[in-house]
């Protein structure tokens, strides 16, 4: 798993991938119950 800072919020330690769009994000925006970004889980999938 690789880090760096998260593509969502731009904050985070990224930390996560999102199983849908690939993003690597930060524990706030990820949802560990679909393992997805918050973008991905909203149905906003990112390109």
């Amino acid at each position: 798993m690789r880090k760096g800072i998260c593509v969502v919020c731009g904050r985070e330690l990224a930390v996560f991938t999102c199983k849908l769009c690939g993003a690597f994000i930060g524990p706030a925006c990820y949802d560990p119950a679909s393992g997805t970004c918050i973008k991905c889980r909203k149905g906003r999938m990112m390109p």
